[in-house]
């Protein structure tokens, strides 16, 4: 099962593979300046984080209907182009409370409908000490649940034992290591949303579940590596999200 994007910023995928099909003579000159990755101090790492989501008031009141509380998952996917194992994946489970109608929906008027993870983030992505990814794919789905919340720790545990899991993993290794920078940006794109949808599956989530899904492709052609913040939103949610060079401890 692959899962659809309700939200799209992938213009480094479009430029990547835009550039692999032309047939202007500079193309693989700018393949290459594209593909160059900055330095980085070698006790720095890279990491996404998503720092705030916040549910619309339409959408709240789909998810409510007459109960008080609304479960739901979240799942953060991310594919880079440097890594031993360039496929990393978190889940996380949170809930949202009813709230009084109002004319101002907003995250600072409407906190209850705010899912927040603090000044640091939460983080579902961390590049090798040292190394900046040229190419990083990221998914982020934020999922309505119709059973009983699961313990996020378990998920983790019979996630990382999957064997179709296990295979997905197995083909993104094998891919990377003979795969152009534009050629693993598609590959990249299709293989994050397959996980997504593997695990959705084991959630017992579908596509109608899906409250928002937001993909993005960032690469070091258009600068968007580094410490960089983002916000995008659907008709369903917004989000907030940004990368950070960080220290090793």
């Amino acid at each position: 099962m692959m899962m659809k994007p309700t939200l799209s910023f992938d213009r480094s995928r479009e430029l990547f593979e835009g550039l692999q099909q032309s047939r202007n003579p500079h193309a693989a000159d700018s393949l290459t300046r594209a593909s160059e990755a900055p330095e980085i101090d070698p006790q720095q790492y890279l990491e996404a984080r998503i720092y705030k989501v916040f549910v619309k008031e339409d959408m709240e009141d789909s998810l409510l209907g007459l109960n008080a509380e609304a479960e739901l998952y979240l799942i953060g996917v991310a594919l880079d182009n440097i890594s031993s194992d360039p496929l990393s994946f978190k889940v996380d489970t949170f809930r949202i409370s009813s709230s009084d109608p109002s004319d101002d929906d907003t995250p600072e008027s409407r906190p209850d409908r705010l899912l927040q993870f603090g000044s640091t983030g939460w983080s579902f992505y961390r590049s090798p000490n040292g190394k900046l990814p040229t190419y990083l794919d990221l998914n982020m789905v934020l999922f309505e649940s119709d059973e009983d919340l699961r313990e996020t720790g378990q998920i983790m545990k019979d996630l990382a034992t999957n064997e179709e899991l296990k295979g997905m993993k197995n083909s993104a290794i094998a891919m990377l290591k003979s795969a152009s920078t534009a050629t693993w940006a598609g590959f990249a794109s299709n293989m994050a949303l397959q996980v997504v949808g593997l695990i959705g599956k084991y959630l017992v989530l579908n596509q109608d579940d899906v409250i928002s899904h937001l993909q993005a492709s960032h690469s070091t052609a258009f600068g968007d590596i580094g410490n960089r913040d983002f916000k995008f939103s659907d008709h369903n949610a917004g989000w907030w999200y940004g990368m950070r060079q960080v220290e090793n401890a």
